[in-house]
């Protein structure tokens, strides 16, 4: 393990066993149960037998990661599509979000302290590539590029952070969640036995 990545353990493992985030993280559980069971347990992805969130992080990052190539390797003639690619992210954010903080629901404390830190680096990543876009709209496609670097910057941090909250805190893919074991929600597709994290 590289001293950079001992560094970034040894702050998240601090996260998780302080308590100075507690009341964020039960306003926002106070918040999250006030949402029917039935929409919750919707958004996690009950219904399709495997974890929404994973899903559509895959989208939102796949759409900012795409602009990133595309500007980078693309011309002048792809900037139309680049900006298309922001879009598509900043618009997946959204439903991403939420789909996250039903997982987040069920986590353990430490969990969800690692996990508010997590959201509150997407956040204004999501922010930083909003004004991107809006740069890009007006013509300014150096500018949005620019942004679009400092939001990618943050949105790693952010990525990180989820994957020490998968893989780490909640299990990953070792320990799938009791409500994918035994008899996945119909339709099931058959897919309960994928490893997403």
């Amino acid at each position: 393990m590289s001293r950079f990545s001992a560094t970034v353990d040894r702050w998240v493992e601090r996260v998780a066993r302080s308590g100075r985030a507690d009341p964020i993280v039960g306003a926002m559980d106070a918040g999250i149960r006030a949402v029917p069971p039935a929409l919750r347990d919707g958004l996690r992805g009950d219904w399709l037998g495997i974890p929404l969130h994973p899903v559509l992080t895959d989208v939102t990052i796949g759409a900012w990661t795409g602009s990133f190539v595309a500007d980078f390797v693309g011309g002048r003639d792809a900037r139309p599509f680049s900006r298309r690619l922001i879009l598509l992210g900043n618009l997946a954010a959204l439903p991403t979000v939420a789909t996250g903080l039903a997982d987040w629901s069920d986590l353990d404390r430490e969990a969800r302290r690692v996990g508010a830190v997590h959201a509150a680096s997407n956040l204004p990543a999501t922010l930083l590539y909003a004004r991107s876009y809006g740069a890009r709209r007006r013509g300014h496609h150096g500018a949005g590029v620019a942004w679009g670097l400092v939001a990618a910057t943050v949105a790693t941090v952010g990525g990180h952070l989820g994957g020490m909250l998968a893989f780490r805190y909640s299990g990953g893919g070792d320990r799938a969640p009791d409500r994918l074991r035994g008899n996945p929600p119909t339709p099931s597709f058959a897919l309960e036995s994928l490893r997403i994290g």
